[in-house]
């Protein structure tokens, strides 16, 4: 398993929480570059699971995501528009939604999570 993250407080505690388990590796760094990289040594994974920020993973990100060809997309976003957005580039990849759920994780607001799982046609 690979974690990237871009936050420096975040990595040294994932790091820190996940010693234990040498099956994880916590990646330093934008997620388009280290995507990049997996790629280009020819790696492959059977799953990616995707938490972006409110504006949503966005197309390159997501392409690099498809060149690891894995079998499920898992996506968490917190912006409906941005993952309609990102689900419609995943679309045009070679990845049909499979299954859609939201969770009111902050009742008596207008925020809302939604988790998509996408899979390769």
């Amino acid at each position: 398993m690979v974690s990237v993250e871009g936050d420096a407080r975040a990595v040294a505690d994932a790091r820190r929480n996940l010693r234990d388990l040498p099956h994880v590796r916590v990646q330093a760094g934008r997620v388009d570059r280290a995507l990049a990289a997996m790629a280009a040594d020819g790696e492959t994974t059977d799953v990616v699971v995707l938490d972006p920020p409110r504006v949503g993973a966005r197309r390159g990100v997501l392409e690099r995501v498809a060149a690891l060809r894995p079998r499920t997309v898992v996506h968490v976003a917190c912006d409906p528009a941005a993952l309609a957005r990102d689900v419609a580039v995943l679309g045009e990849l070679g990845y049909r939604l499979e299954g859609l759920r939201a969770f009111d994780l902050f009742p008596q607001t207008h925020h809302v999570e939604a988790v998509a799982r996408l899979v390769r046609v």
